[in-house]
């Protein structure tokens, strides 16, 4: 019987071995490659062997093959020399199983090292590995760089014969960690639960961002503060103090003729002396046009090499659509940042889950997160109160609403002929007869 329990020692010391490999393969080949140079550059030396052992993706394989596969030869010449001929003798103790004894005994012990190995040696290991990669990877990269070193005439003979049989096969040779797609990454940031709302907001803000143009972050027209030409220096500055901007369009005659663009730094600059009877036309910068479908990444980089801040949108037209700053596009990444040109992006009240008021300005598709619903998103408009002067048809009036499948937009106040603030309601609200415009 003593023989019998070293023979078990051995076999569950060479199944722990077995583990020891395949746990290595998977936290090895789990760990991302960004992960281990951010180790290596702490200084870290046990990142540094996982650095070399991933350079070398068919020597690791060939390493960490060769120890499975010897550990399992050797726990089942154990289990076969062993356990089966001592469970052979105790069954043919047995009167009708004398003559099976030594077969029963092999298939025995064979399905139960098996279940051993499986369990112990493989599906464990392997769970543990996935979920702590990076700690197992730092653990065993040092030995396992030894025991390949110890090996290495016979895992150069591996990883050659290996490396001619995928070639031949129409594979690479050298191992390419895989890129992670756009949608993927979206996932990870889903399902993770390491970053914080605001962070996952801003990732999100970051894929969209390259996706956006410049009508749908631009300040309107309607809202810009504009200096004629011919405005004094110091009538300029009362303005500045008035509306408190840093920044605003030059235009000559009206608003569709842009000419430049005046600072509150260019004013201050001005003669003091004389500026009472300085235009700001003699202070004013160059002006930078762009078309409203440009691209505000690409916008992004151009505003940055020509060290400019602002940048006028024109219409298909060529007349002045709006007006577009660099804090507005960094916005559409961070967030609110309370710039002065800031749109309006949040609703000014949520009633109930199917009712909230909204300023005109706000986005659709902001309305539609807001109160989880389904309105149309089409080419002619962005905001909601687009979306109601394009289902009307007309200059609406307070009172006015459409239904849209089943959502009521209603005019709630009105601002001259422009929208000031609409009601969205999920079910048709009971007929109203209009209220006039009022003056």
């Amino acid at each position: 019987m003593p023989d019998l329990w070293n023979d078990v020692l051995i076999i569950l010391f060479l199944i722990l071995i077995n583990a020891f490999f395949a746990g290595s393969e998977i936290a090895l080949v789990t760990l991302r490659n960004s992960r281990v140079k951010q180790l290596v550059k702490q200084g870290s030396k046990s990142a540094r062997a996982v650095d070399f052992l991933l350079k070398d993706p068919s020597r690791l394989l060939a390493t960490i093959q060769v120890g499975v596969t010897l550990a399992g030869f050797l726990a089942s010449a154990a289990a076969a020399v062993g356990i089966s001929v001592t469970l052979a003798d105790i069954l043919r103790t047995i009167p009708f199983l004398e003559r099976y004894a030594q077969g029963i005994a092999v298939i025995i012990v064979t399905v139960v090292i098996s279940f051993i190995t499986l369990v112990l040696g493989e599906l464990a290991p392997k769970r543990l590995a996935m979920q702590k990669s990076e700690k197992i990877s730092l653990a065993i990269a040092r030995p396992l760089l030894l025991l390949s070193k110890a090996a290495g005439p016979f895992i150069a003979l591996l990883t050659l014969s290996t490396n001619f049989v995928v070639k031949l096969l129409g594979g690479e040779i050298k191992h390419r960690e895989p890129k992670l797609s756009e949608e993927e990454i979206r996932l990870l940031v889903a399902e993770q639960g390491t970053l914080n709302e605001e962070e996952k907001e801003m990732i999100e803000g970051i894929f969209e961002f390259g996706d956006t143009v410049a009508r749908e972050v631009m300040v309107p027209r309607t809202e810009m503060i504009s200096f004629e030409r011919s405005l004094k220096v110091d009538q300029a500055l009362e303005k500045v103090i008035q509306y408190g901007f840093s920044r605003y369009p030059v235009y000559e005659r009206n608003i569709d003729n842009v000419i430049g663009i005046v600072t509150i730094k260019d004013l201050l600059h001005a003669n003091k002396v004389n500026r009472d009877k300085v235009e700001i036309i003699k202070v004013m910068r160059d002006v930078f046009f762009i078309p409203e479908s440009k691209n505000v990444l690409d916008l992004l980089k151009e505003l940055q090499v020509r060290r400019m801040n602002m940048a006028v949108v024109l219409d298909e037209y060529g007349g002045t659509a709006g007006l577009v700053t660099i804090e507005d596009l960094l916005e559409e990444i961070v967030g609110d940042i309370n710039d002065e040109y800031d749109k309006v992006t949040v609703p000014i009240e949520i009633i109930s889950e199917n009712h909230g008021i909204f300023d005109g300005k706000i986005l659709v598709e902001d309305v539609n997160d807001s109160l989880n619903l389904d309105l149309p998103m089409e080419e002619g408009y962005d905001t909601v109160a687009g979306l109601v002067f394009h289902c009307l048809g007309k200059i609406p009036r307070k009172g006015d609403w459409v239904e849209l499948d089943g959502i009521a937009v209603k005019v709630k106040e009105m601002e001259g002929n422009r929208i000031k603030k609409v009601e969205v309601i999920r079910e048709k609200p009971p007929a109203e007869t209009p209220a006039p415009i009022e003056e």
